[in-house]
């Protein structure tokens, strides 16, 4: 015995099944099988087919005939679901939020960031990842309520679906796409006019996942006892915006990571650069490659364990000390020498040692030296006093406890020793313990060779004709990367990471890194129009959630008034957004002019 069942589900639509009965020898009952067959059209007339279901038979047509469903061989899409999504939308009055979606669209169309993920994901994933962006962007909440932020934003007319799963699918789809990702690069560095001078650095990213392949333990930036996925980012100074970044193993370290990213943007459209880098990025190996591949840079030199450096420093530190060297950087005065520095790359098996030049700048810092000596002399002085307070049984005893309260930075400051005389100070330099029995003291020469270089750091700069302070401009300009990874890790919720699988990291991250784009974007335009100084981006966003518009049952939309400080700020930084929302011309602002008193006498 067979028959259509009709179920209809929360979402209004209405599926239909093929139901056959029939019995089991070892059951009592009847056992029904059903049959998926599609679901109902708008007017729940016509069946339209699922997209892997097999034609219906002549019998099974004359079931649906006689429930009074016609059959015409159409198949359910998913372009009919979002129509009648919007249309239930519709139908229903809501108030929704235009503002915010509007901005950040608006600024992803001017920079050329929606147009290079429509090229490379397709018109209807692109747009998903764009809200999923500006969730993060405006929210910075978990991408599983994504929907329910959807449903009170004009993105709900569009009938959006990113559900929980939804969304999931839609990291593992673009985690998987690695050729549209690398396309998307590819535009979004044409869109950006193929910047030159460029950021490159690397932060860590904590995660509780065991399945992810890319998570290792390693040297953790946020000091937390997890295992982590490095994220190596490419900033461009140009333009102000991420321009790429790509995940590496968390057990990676910085240094080994420059090469591969200077190879792949290359590869991706930026042939012309130069890279801004801090000190753990410094090796040999790097600064060779960037030397053969003919490629600029400006980079920190670690001072410690540095026989060039510590060889140009002591060539240079007299005229350091010299008035003549003095500069003035913002609002800072430095001492400043420059002097060629040689990398040298010793040969193997009688291979030849490679000699390569560059610019060195040398920077001392007077008062920074100045305060870094002082808390290290009271950091010496109180341990000292708190030696003089205890009492030591056997010499081991004394050196854990000097190792405790110095750790092994600073234990090689200090001398201990047996008083072997018993007495309480048989010499200033030593401090002896409670009962007299032994003593400590600061070791001179590791104390000369701690302060050596105290407030002195070194540059260098593969140009030449570069002066010390456009070098020292151009390598402190690193500090918008740090802003950019606290944007990524505190502003748009991704502090860990969260995935079940390698392409569904990745695709989170892609997410994250469109978030940090948009953020990015709002910042340059506040910065523009002048109102970076008393509008901050979280206040901007609150102030744009003010924009509203009415939706009715026939359709019609009716924008509601926009506040005064709304309307000052799009006035400042979108005039034509505001023109688009409104309707009318933003007036020009005024300046006031001074008035003028006549005098009668």
């Amino acid at each position: 015995m067979s028959f259509i069942v009709k179920q209809p589900r929360s979402n209004g639509r209405i599926h239909l099944f093929l139901a056959e009965s029939y019995r089991v020898e070892s059951k009592a009952y009847p056992v029904q099988k059903r049959t998926y067959l599609g679901v109902l059209d708008s007017a729940a007339t016509e069946l339209l087919l699922a997209r892997n279901a097999n034609e219906p038979s002549p019998e099974v047509i004359k079931l649906l005939q006689d429930k009074g469903i016609s059959f015409s061989g159409r198949r359910f899409s998913r372009k009919e679901l979002r129509i009648d999504k919007l249309d239930k939308a519709i139908k229903s009055s809501s108030c929704l939020e235009i503002g915010r979606i509007a901005l950040l669209e608006h600024l992803a169309l001017k920079s050329g960031l929606l147009a290079s993920l429509n090229a490379s994901f397709g018109a209807e994933d692109a747009r998903r990842i764009f809200a999923a962006a500006a969730y993060e962007c405006c929210e910075g909440g978990a991408l599983c309520r994504l929907q329910d932020w959807i449903e009170d934003t004009s993105l709900h007319e569009e009938a959006m679906a990113l559900s929980a799963s939804s969304v999931t699918r839609l990291c593992q789809s673009a985690g998987a796409n690695l050729s549209g990702r690398n396309d998307f690069f590819r535009e979004w560095f044409k869109a950006s006019g193929n910047p030159r001078a460029l950021v490159s650095d690397t932060t860590s990213i904590s995660s509780y996942a065991e399945k992810l392949s890319l998570v290792e333990w390693g040297y953790n930036r946020d000091q937390d006892s997890l295992p982590q996925v490095n994220l190596n980012m490419v900033y461009s100074r140009e333009t102000h915006t991420p321009l790429y970044y790509r995940l590496i193993f968390g057990s990676v370290p910085d240094v080994c990571t420059l090469t591969a990213t200077s190879k792949t943007i290359s590869e991706l459209g930026l042939k012309t650069y130069n890279f801004s880098l801090d000190r753990g990025f410094f090796s040999v190996e790097n600064l060779l490659h960037f030397h053969d591949a003919k490629l600029g840079y400006t980079i920190g030199a670690p001072m410690g364990n540095n026989k060039e450096a510590g060889r140009l420093f002591e060539r240079n530190k007299q005229k350091l000390r010299s008035f003549k060297s003095a500069v003035v950087y913002d609002n800072m005065t430095l001492n400043h020498v420059s002097d060629t520095y040689r990398i040298v790359k010793q040969g193997k098996h009688g291979e030849r040692t490679k000699v390569v030049k560059t610019t060195a700048h040398i920077y001392l810092n007077k008062c920074r030296r100045a305060q870094q000596e002082k808390d290290l002399v009271k950091l010496l002085h109180g341990i000292m006093k708190e030696f003089s307070r205890h009492t030591f049984t056997e010499f081991e005893e004394a050196e854990a406890w000097l190792e405790t309260m110095a750790g092994n930075g600073k234990k090689c400051l200090f001398n201990v020793r047996k008083n072997r005389e018993n007495a309480k100070n048989p010499d200033e330099r030593y401090v002896a313990s409670a009962d007299g029995g032994f003593q400590i003291g600061v070791a001179e020469r590791a104390y000369v060779s701690a302060v050596k270089h105290f407030g002195v750091f070194m540059i260098l700069n593969s140009d030449p004709s570069a002066d010390g302070e456009q070098t020292l401009r151009d390598n402190r300009s690193r500090d918008c990367q740090e802003k950019v990874f606290d944007i990524l890790k505190n502003s748009t919720g991704n502090d860990r990471l969260r995935a079940s699988g390698d392409t569904s990291a990745e695709g989170r991250l892609f997410i994250a890194f469109i978030a940090v784009t948009l953020h990015k974007l709002l910042e340059n335009k506040l910065r523009q129009g002048e109102c970076l100084g008393t509008v901050t981006i979280n206040k901007a966003l609150d102030l744009m959630r003010k924009i509203r518009v009415g939706v009715f049952t026939d359709g019609t939309r009716i924008p509601y008034e926009i506040p005064l400080k709304v309307r000052k700020l799009l006035e400042n930084i979108a005039p034509d957004l505001l023109e688009s929302i409104t309707g009318k011309k933003p007036v020009p602002r005024r300046r006031d002019k001074k008035s003028v008193v006549t005098s009668n006498k």
